[in-house]
């Protein structure tokens, strides 16, 4: 009789021992073991050398016959668990979080995208506060390894991110990435291999994750559950304790990479630095020379287009209470030069107004200004700091409306100026009445509880210059920010601006002249990135205005207007009649309207010309007439050379222009309209196809994952299948050696006596209990008490050949 409880005959310490867990009597292997003729063969053998040893001594011959019957063994429960999933719990665990790990990568890269994580950056939020608000956990609620790996998975957001400013790529290779790392896993096999090599593996977490998943299952499978004594035991050359180190080890590597490279990675906004930046000896240089400030004169304006300052203002620039920019370029990498050479100071209490026409340079000049471009050239300071190397001792005192907000979509107007206010280091008993105070001085009162993705434009701008101001910034830079407000929206803001602009240096750009006009109180105006001119209002007016413009009105169309030309310029020799040039006609007699331009110089005769044309005025036909100042905007299109819409127009010759005339009004536009609806139908086709050409041809990150990243995953997954990672096991050699001392529990044997003469013959190098027993119900129960004992076999012998007795 053999015992199939435990039902092997290769000693445990020819393999490699993993635990000894429990089994069900019958199984397949039992099946296996039984039908398979394995017991036909051990029963001949072992029949065979008794056979031998007995004839040898003259003795009766005896048989030993098979009963294969399952002995019995304590109560237990059948765990299914490891059945079924078996070598795929660490796919069930891991790629869930696949979801979890994308959408960080997303939410990472938005704020990144919509330049909200620049903005809290430049309100004073630190990189660290920004990343560990990821981390959002119930310590008490989780598993600490299945939490470690969640804050791993963290990290490596964060890293994969720090490479990319858009979404829709960065989830794509993020995605990539986390496959890969968790295929690193099913890539080196789970074949014996050594402590080393799966310790190399565990590097990626996903890895480690999957390996400790697949000794949790066979714990649980024994009944006992994992526990923290338990976790360091080791199992085919690995343990959740090392798992759970691994991920440690993970978040460490990775939250390092993270910071390195977003120190050094060029990206869109910010400063990089030198690769080597964390070798401070090297730098030390460069950073005392950043604090000395100098004055490049080649690139200094001419001083009859600056308006020289007061004393008062002068003091400041001693006081170190200004904000100077000295010989400042920015340079893309194209060559184009968006600031060339700019040198500006702009003083406290005053608001400065920064003008240009579209890419000017008045965005990027701020954008350097507040931290997100680096300096190509030049240096610039506010309150004695260096803003090159002291940008973020700066945003603590900074506050930015950009040109476009950056706000989150599902945070209210409230919250999101108590977001700022905390970003600024206020006290929490103060944050309320700062709060409602703002809300109040930008009029939002009624959408204090608002999401601000539920506001209009206008309202959101108000609410980015409600956040400029949050938390007692004492510089604020305001990019642009009455666009698409209404007119009663930007009076609200104007009052607030100057409200609020004592002990502040306020920088705007606008392109609203009256707005700059009334808020000014220094204008400066750029033009191709260059500073062409800096001061008030008025001097801007006198310097670069053309004087007055005067407009006469005459009672009838037809009635001439020499008379009239020639009385203006009778007494002010140096009036210049812009009637043509503004009417582009021909003839001055056809005009309504007369216009001319009076020098500021001539003001002493401007008394005797109105005399003059109120005195004449039935005679010469006026019906009325008027005179106003130079505006700001005159001013700036002369300044910037801006053309005005009418300067570059097409001069046509009247024969010509009266036949073009003619034709356009007797052009009938349905001679050449297509009826036919298939011709339409080919026609609007080919335009798509030709739109998705020119599409496809200037999408080079398109291309490259619709062609060559497919080929590449399968040259790739084609590539993992030829390596072989099948190991051969060594050959295992039966020896009665390597049983050692084995206990066999033996019975049947009618004497003791002759028991004792079989065994003494047939076991006489094994060690051996003899326990006389007759009965068979005695012997399983013997059997059963010494089941502690480590045997390998229970036999039960009869005397006469016969028919093996089967259960």
């Amino acid at each position: 009789m053999y015992n199939t409880t435990r039902p092997y005959d290769v000693p445990p310490t020819l393999t490699d021992e993993v635990l000894f867990y429990k089994k069900e009597n019958k199984n397949l292997y039992y099946d296996l073991w039984f039908s398979s003729g394995f017991l036909q063969i051990q029963n001949f053998v072992d029949n065979a050398i008794l056979a031998k040893l007995l004839n040898d001594q003259g003795k009766t011959k005896k048989q030993i016959s098979i009963q294969v019957t399952p002995f019995k063994m304590a109560q237990y429960i059948k765990d299914e668990l490891i059945t079924y999933l078996k070598g795929q719990m660490g796919i069930f665990l891991v790629l869930p979080l696949i979801v979890t790990f994308l959408r960080m990568c997303s939410g990472i890269l938005t704020e990144k995208e919509k330049k909200i994580r620049e903005g809290m950056k430049i309100m004073g939020m630190s990189n660290f506060s920004f990343y560990s608000s990821w981390i959002s956990c119930d310590y008490l609620l989780i598993f600490v390894w299945h939490w470690l790996f969640c804050v791993s998975l963290i990290i490596q957001s964060i890293f994969i991110t720090s490479f990319f400013s858009r979404a829709k790529l960065g989830n794509i290779v993020s995605m990539v990435f986390f496959l890969v790392m968790f295929m690193i896993k099913f890539i080196i096999g789970n074949n014996n291999l050594p402590l080393k090599t799966k310790l190399g593996a565990s590097v990626s977490s996903q890895t480690s994750f999957t390996l400790a998943a697949d000794i949790f299952l066979l714990v649980e499978n024994e009944g006992t559950g994992i526990t923290w004594s338990q976790a360091s035991n080791m199992v085919d050359n690995f343990s959740i304790g090392i798992s759970m180190g691994m991920c440690i080890l993970n978040i460490f590597i990775f939250a390092i990479l993270s910071w390195y490279c977003e120190q050094v990675i060029p990206n869109e906004f910010g400063k990089k630095k030198h690769p080597l930046f964390f070798i401070t000896c090297l730098f030390k240089k460069n950073i005392e020379h950043g604090k000395e400030f100098y004055e490049d004169k080649e690139n200094l304006i001419p001083k009859e287009n600056v308006e020289e300052v007061q004393a008062g203002l002068k003091q400041q620039e001693q006081n170190q209470e200004v904000l100077r920019l000295n010989n400042v370029y920015k340079v893309y990498n194209n060559g184009k030069k968006a600031v060339n050479g700019v040198n500006l100071t702009m003083y406290k209490n005053q608001i400065f107004c920064l003008l240009g026409h579209n890419g000017a340079g008045k965005t990027t000049t701020i954008s350097m200004l507040t931290g997100m471009l680096e300096f190509s050239q030049g240096q610039a300071e506010v309150y004695g700091k260096n803003i090159t190397n002291e940008i973020e001792d700066i945003r603590k005192f900074m506050g930015v409306c950009p040109q476009h907000d950056i706000l989150f979509d599902n945070l209210t107007v409230k919250e999101h100026l108590e977001l700022y206010a905390v970003f600024k280091g206020m006290d929490n008993k103060d944050i309320p009445l700062a709060v409602h105070k703002a809300i109040i001085d930008v009029d939002l009162a009624e959408k204090t509880n608002e999401l601000s993705k539920n506001l209009s434009g206008g309202q959101k701008r108000r609410l980015s210059v409600a956040i400029a101001f949050i938390g007692g910034s004492k510089l604020i830079y305001l990019d642009e920010p009455t666009s698409g407000m209404d007119t009663s929206a930007r009076r609200y803001i104007w009052d607030m601006l100057k409200k609020y602009k004592n002990d502040k240096i306020i920088v705007l750009t606008t392109h609203f002249m009256d707005e700059a006009d009334y808020l000014g109180d220094r204008i400066g105006i750029m033009g191709e990135g260059k500073l062409i001119c800096c001061g008030s209002s008025v001097f801007l007016k006198n310097r670069f205005g053309v004087g007055y413009n005067l407009t006469i009105s005459k009672q009838n169309k037809d009635s001439p207007s020499s008379n009239i030309v020639n009385l203006v310029k009778g007494i002010i020799a140096e009036a210049k009649n812009t009637t043509l040039q503004s009417a582009n006609k021909k003839d001055i007699d056809d005009q309504q309207e007369l216009s001319f331009q009076l020098p500021i110089q001539c003001l002493n005769q401007f008394e005797n010309l109105f005399n003059q044309l109120d005195s004449q005025k039935e005679q010469l036909g006026i019906a009325s007439y008027g005179i106003s100042i130079t505006t700001l905007q005159e001013v700036f299109l002369k300044v910037a050379e801006l053309p005005q819409q009418d300067s570059n127009s097409i001069k046509i010759q009247p024969d010509v222009q009266e036949q073009v005339k003619d034709q356009l009004d007797d052009f009938d536009l349905n001679s050449i309209r297509i009826k036919k609806s298939f011709s339409l139908f080919c026609i609007h086709f080919a335009a798509l196809i030709l739109k998705r050409i020119l599409y496809f041809k200037r999408d080079t990150k398109g291309f490259i994952c619709e062609i060559f990243l497919p080929c590449l995953v399968v040259v790739g997954g084609l590539s993992i299948l030829l390596i072989t990672f099948i190991q051969q096991d060594p050959p295992i050699f039966l020896e009665a050696g390597y049983y050692g001392n084995q206990d066999i529990i033996v019975g049947g044997i009618p004497t003791q006596t002759e028991m004792s003469s079989v065994l003494g013959n047939v076991a006489s190098n094994i060690k051996w209990q003899l326990d006389y027993q007759t009965d068979v119900r005695k012997w399983e129960d013997l059997n059963f008490d010494n089941r502690s004992i480590d045997r390998h076999g229970a036999y039960w012998f009869i005397q006469k050949p016969g028919v093996p007795v089967q259960n």
